[in-house]
C-alpha cells in the first residue's frame, strides 16, 4: 500500500517536472540583461531556477530515467549556460569598477564616454537571451571596450595626479623669496632678492605653463575618445575665449580650472606665495 502511494507520488512528481520544462524555457527567453531605471545599473536576468532544473536533468540522465527531448536539449546546452553566466558576470563586474579607475574630477566627462561601453552592452538588453549561440555578439566587443576604457581612464588618471595636481601642489607651497639666515650686506641682499625674483618667477612661469598644457592634453584626450571634432587646442587657458567654445568645451575647462582652484586654495599658506 505504501509502495503504491509513493509510486503515485513520484509518478505526479514526475509529471508536474514534465510542464515545468516549459516554464524554463520561457524564463531562458528573457533578455541576459535588464536595467533598473533610477539607477541605471545593469544586472543579469537568470532566474535561479534555471539551475535547479538543469541539475535535475543531469541526476535524470544519471539514473536512465526518462524525460522528454526538450530535457536533453538543457542537458546539452548546460556548460554553455554557466560558462555564458560566469563569463557575463565578470563583464558586469568590470564595467561597474571602470568609475572607480577615473579621477573624480573629470567624472562629469567619463560619463559622456562611458556610453561607448553601455552601447555595446544595449544588444544583451534586446537581442540576445540564454538560448542565443550568438553570445559573442556582445561579449567580444563589450570584452575589448571594457579593456580599451579601462587603460584609457588609467591614462587619464596618471596625467592628472602626475602632470596636473602635483605641479598644482608644488605652486601651492611654492616661497618665491627666501631670506638669509645671517646677516648679509644691503646691496648683496637686494641683489641676491633680485635674482631669487627673476628665477622663482621663471620657475613659476614653467609649472603654470605645464599645468595648462596637461589639462588641455586631458581634454583633448576625451574629445578624442568621445569621436568629437575639433582642432587640437593651440592657446592657453587663460587666452581663450569661453563663448566661442562648443558646451562641452566650455564645461571641461571650466571643470578643470575649478577644481585646480580649489585644490591651491585649501592647501595655500599665507606666508607663501
Amino acid at each position: 500500500m505504501i509502495a503504491n502511494e509513493f509510486s503515485i507520488y513520484e509518478l505526479l512528481y514526475h509529471q508536474h517536472w514534465y510542464n515545468t520544462l516549459s516554464d524554463v524555457v520561457n524564463l531562458m527567453c528573457n533578455p541576459l540583461l535588464v536595467r533598473q531605471n533610477l539607477v541605471r545599473q545593469l544586472y543579469i536576468n537568470y532566474d535561479p531556477f534555471i539551475d535547479v532544473v538543469l541539475r535535475e536533468c543531469e541526476l535524470l540522465a544519471r539514473y536512465s530515467i526518462a524525460m522528454p527531448d526538450l530535457g536533453y536539449k538543457l542537458l546539452l546546452d548546460r556548460t554553455r549556460i554557466r560558462f555564458s553566466y560566469e563569463r557575463l558576470k565578470k563583464l558586469l563586474k568590470d564595467f561597474s569598477i571602470l568609475l572607480a579607475k577615473a579621477h573624480p574630477t573629470s567624472y562629469e566627462l567619463v560619463e559622456k564616454v562611458m556610453t561607448q561601453v553601455d552601447s555595446t552592452l544595449a544588444i544583451g538588453l534586446n537581442n540576445l537571451n540564454w538560448l542565443s549561440k550568438n553570445l559573442d555578439e556582445l561579449f567580444l566587443p563589450a570584452e575589448e571596450n571594457i579593456s580599451l576604457m579601462s587603460d584609457f581612464l588609467s591614462q587619464i588618471s596618471s596625467l592628472i595626479i602626475h602632470r596636473i595636481e602635483e605641479p598644482i601642489n608644488e605652486v601651492s607651497r611654492f616661497e618665491i623669496l627666501e631670506f638669509p639666515d645671517d646677516s648679509i650686506d644691503f646691496k648683496q641682499f637686494v641683489h641676491d632678492i633680485q635674482q631669487q625674483i627673476i628665477s622663482k618667477a621663471e620657475k613659476l612661469d614653467s609649472l603654470s605653463m605645464q599645468i595648462e598644457s596637461a589639462v588641455l592634453h586631458v581634454i583633448q584626450m576625451f574629445f578624442d575618445k568621445a569621436g568629437y571634432k575639433s582642432k587640437p587646442f593651440e592657446q592657453k587657458l587663460g587666452d581663450i575665449d569661453l563663448m566661442q567654445l562648443s558646451a562641452m568645451q566650455r564645461l571641461t575647462i571650466q571643470m578643470f580650472v575649478q577644481e585646480t582652484a580649489k585644490s591651491v586654495r585649501k592647501t595655500r599658506n599665507p606666508t607663501q606665495f
